[in-house]
């Protein structure tokens, strides 16, 4: 008898892309997050939640790595890994609080 291989490719969540054994997501935080770092919460497509901790000063398209929360591998051995991708989202108009803080960050040098 012959073997049989069969290649699936499985159905995800819109916004998930899956390259080898890996998935990647994107994942849009606000500017003050990225700055100060942060705690978000991100869903696997498996339905498991994790907190992923942003380190200060994460900066745009950062690629964050989870372990184990890719696609299982064909014989048995572990699972590929998670990679969510970080979008900082910039406001597209200021108050004028948020205008005269910015000033304020501007004078610093920031």
């Amino acid at each position: 008898m012959g073997n049989l291989y069969i290649k699936s490719s499985p159905t995800l969540p819109q916004g998930m892309t899956v390259e080898d054994n890996n998935i990647s997501m994107t994942r849009e935080v606000k500017l003050t997050q990225a700055l100060l770092g942060d705690k978000i919460e991100v869903t696997t497509p498996g339905g498991k939640t994790f907190n992923l901790t942003l380190p200060q000063g994460t900066s745009h398209k950062a690629k964050m790595r989870i372990p184990g929360q890719g696609i299982p591998h064909m014989k048995g051995n572990g699972c590929g890994d998670l990679y969510v991708v970080i979008n900082i989202t910039m406001p597209k108009a200021l108050d004028q609080q948020q205008t005269e803080l910015i000033n304020k960050l501007k004078e610093t040098g920031l």
